[in-house]
C-alpha cells in the first residue's frame, strides 16, 4: 500500500487521539503505539489493494481505547472504499456515529447495532480490510473473548478477498507477566495488577492465531509477536499463492 498515504493517516489518528485527550499518543498510550506501528508495517509490506472495503466489529467509540476505526476510516476516506462497523450496543453506535461525523464527515460509513457473530455470517458483503475487537477482554477470563473471536473470523473466512487482512485486538505471548493496568475515562493508568500468563497465547485471537498452521490459504504476519506485550494477531489471506 501507498507508504505515503498510510503515513498521512497515522499523523491524522495521532493527532486526533491526542486532541480529544490531551496526552501525548507515544508516551502515555505506549502499547497501543506499539499497536499502530505494527498496523502500519504490515499495510506497507503486506497489503496491495487499492480500495479499501473495511470491516470492524466491536466500534470505535472511546479514544481512552484507542479508537482505531478512526485510522482505517481515513484510509477508507482516501481510497474510496467503504466503511462498515458493528456492536450489540446502540450507546456505542451512537457514540461512534459522532466521532467519524465530527472527523470524517464525508467517510462513506455504515453502522450496525446487532450481535457481531450474526452480521458476519449474514452479510452479503466482502471485506478486504477487517478489525475484530468486540469482546471486552478479561485477563482473569480470557476464553469468553477468544471463542468470540474465532467465531468472527470462522464466519467471515469466506468474505475476505484474496489478499485481504484481518487484525485481532488484546492477545498477550505466553511466558511472561503482564502488568494489567486500569485506566480513568480520559486513559490515564490509575491502577494496576500482576497476573502471569501461563498459556501458550490468550487473547481474543488466540485460535485465530494458530489457525494458518492448518490452512495454508491463511498466513500468520508481521513480527511484533514479543512476550510483555498487548499485541494485535494479523492474519492475511493468500488463496492465489
Amino acid at each position: 500500500m501507498n507508504q505515503e498515504l498510510i503515513e498521512k493517516a497515522r499523523q491524522f489518528y495521532v493527532q486526533t487521539v491526542e486532541q480529544e485527550l490531551n496526552l501525548n499518543f507515544e508516551k502515555n498510550m505506549y502499547f497501543r503505539f506499539r499497536q499502530l506501528e505494527s498496523i502500519c508495517n504490515v499495510l506497507k509490506n503486506d497489503f496491495d489493494i487499492e480500495k479499501i472495503n473495511f470491516l470492524e466489529t466491536g466500534t470505535s467509540q472511546n479514544f481512552a481505547d484507542a479508537c482505531f476505526g478512526v485510522f482505517f476510516g481515513f484510509l477508507v476516506r482516501e481510497t474510496n472504499g467503504k466503511f462498515y462497523t458493528v456492536d450489540i450496543d446502540g450507546d456505542r453506535i451512537e457514540k461512534s456515529k459522532k466521532i467519524f461525523e465530527k472527523y470524517l464527515p464525508d467517510l462513506n460509513a455504515k453502522f450496525y447495532t446487532e450481535d457481531s457473530v450474526n452480521l458476519c455470517k449474514n452479510t452479503p458483503m466482502t471485506f478486504n480490510l477487517v478489525h475484530l475487537d468486540s469482546w471486552d477482554f478479561d485477563l482473569k477470563n480470557p476464553f469468553p473473548s477468544a471463542l468470540h473471536g474465532w467465531k468472527e473470523f470462522e464466519t467471515l473466512q469466506n468474505k475476505i478477498e484474496d489478499g485481504g487482512i484481518v487484525f485481532v485486538d488484546d492477545n498477550f505471548m505466553g511466558g511472561s507477566w503482564i502488568q494489567w493496568n486500569w485506566y480513568n475515562e480520559i486513559g490515564e493508568v490509575v491502577g494496576y495488577e500482576k497476573i502471569d500468563v501461563d498459556y501458550p497465547i490468550i487473547g481474543k485471537g488466540a485460535h485465530v492465531y494458530d489457525y494458518p498452521k492448518y490452512d495454508k490459504d491463511w498466513e500468520l504476519i508481521g513480527d511484533h509477536y514479543v512476550r510483555g506485550e498487548n499485541i494485535k494477531i494479523i492474519v492475511k489471506k493468500n488463496c492465489k499463492r
